[in-house]
């Protein structure tokens, strides 16, 4: 199932926080449609919840040195994702 996917993400400062985030994300199966703007530190893709789970979306943004939190979906579900 595709869903569109927002994204509040902290910890990024310039660009190429933004370009790292979108490179850790597109590695991931399933995920399209990526916008990040390290600015607003807001977020949105598109995943295929049956080849990505949310968790996975929040594990690669750690994965590339951030801190995330699913701000909505399609199903209005908060997710959050502290890194630890």
């Amino acid at each position: 199932m595709i869903q569109n996917i927002e994204l509040q993400i902290k910890g990024m400062h310039c660009s190429s926080c933004e370009i790292l985030t979108k490179e850790e994300l597109s590695i991931l199966p399933g995920i399209g449609q990526i916008s990040i703007d390290w600015k607003t530190g807001r977020g949105s893709l598109q995943a295929d919840t049956g080849l990505t789970s949310p968790e996975q979306i929040l594990a690669a943004i750690k994965k590339a040195g951030y801190e995330a939190q699913i701000a909505g979906n399609t199903s209005n579900k908060q997710m959050e994702f502290e890194s630890r």
